[in-house]
């Protein structure tokens, strides 16, 4: 057998087995590949779950927290109104009695 005719064997045989090796790699490639692509679109749907349950928290958050505010600002009013009305109710008083003070006849000397 000449050279060339040995080279080219085994450049053949090479070639085949290079060949095998690309397709046994593409395939390898192709099932790592759909499965990730499953993986992930798995993770985006529970990721997607996760978003709509914590729109909704938040939503309902929302509702209570309002209804804490008014309940808040009922109870505040209601307390500055009381207290209004006792420092009225002082503010009389000290009046009154400051004008007793001042309209009293002078004790004799």
């Amino acid at each position: 057998m000449s050279v060339n005719a040995y080279m080219a064997n085994n450049f053949s045989a090479l070639a085949g087995q290079i060949t095998s090796a690309q397709q046994a790699l593409a395939a390898y490639m192709a099932g790592n590949f759909s499965e990730l692509l499953n993986y992930l679109s798995g993770l985006n749907s529970a990721l997607m779950s996760v978003n709509s349950t914590l729109l909704s928290v938040a939503a309902q958050l929302s509702g209570q927290i309002t209804t804490a505010q008014q309940a808040l600002a009922g109870y505040m009013a209601g307390n500055f109104s009381a207290l209004a009305s006792q420092v009225n109710a002082v503010q009389q008083a000290l009046a009154a009695v400051t004008w007793q003070t001042t309209s009293a006849p002078s004790p004799a000397r």
